[in-house]
């Protein structure tokens, strides 16, 4: 509906919205402030991918699904907030996203896609519900930064994970 819109620089998403499709404001690269009101119950695949100027980003609670790439290449983004209530974050969902520093996982989430930080250079720390059942491949490629990642569950609980990344005790 927007994308290739590089002059927009900011989206107030109405009530009644409760999808935002696939590829709706990739490549606004002005955009810097977005709302997705409460209605929103799926993000769809690049949605604002490439949206250079965004630094901040809340998704609601009432989203189960943030599809493949949502807010990948978001170069500028720095805080991303997932609202208790999302369940999946599909792959490379924040891919690219080298500015990224902070990013809270709701303790609803029970999917992290493969790659879904790949290449957040400035992340430092993570912490991983207890919720969560499954987490792909490469979820933290290309992060340099990123030292300490916790879980919020018990040893066992990270043995019954799928696709699991390797810990060390």
């Amino acid at each position: 509906a927007f994308a290739n819109c590089t002059g927009l620089t900011e989206v107030l998403i109405p009530e009644h919205v409760t999808e935002i499709a696939a590829w709706a404001f990739a490549n606004c690269y002005g955009l810097t402030k977005v709302t997705i009101p409460a209605s929103v119950t799926g993000i769809g695949k690049e949605a604002f991918l490439s949206c250079r100027g965004l630094e901040e980003m809340t998704i609601p609670g009432s989203v189960a699904v943030i599809d493949e790439g949502a807010f990948a290449y978001c170069l500028s983004l720095k805080k991303v907030t997932i609202g208790e209530g999302v369940s999946r974050i599909e792959n490379g969902v924040f891919a690219g996203c080298k500015a990224v520093t902070e990013i809270i996982f709701p303790g609803s989430v029970t999917h992290i896609g493969n790659g879904v930080l790949d290449g957040c250079e400035a992340l430092t720390a993570i912490s991983l519900p207890k919720s969560l059942t499954s987490i792909g491949v490469f979820s933290f490629e290309r992060c340099p930064k990123l030292t300490d990642i916790y879980y919020q569950g018990t040893r066992e609980d990270w043995e019954k994970v799928q696709n699991h990344l390797s810990i060390d005790s």
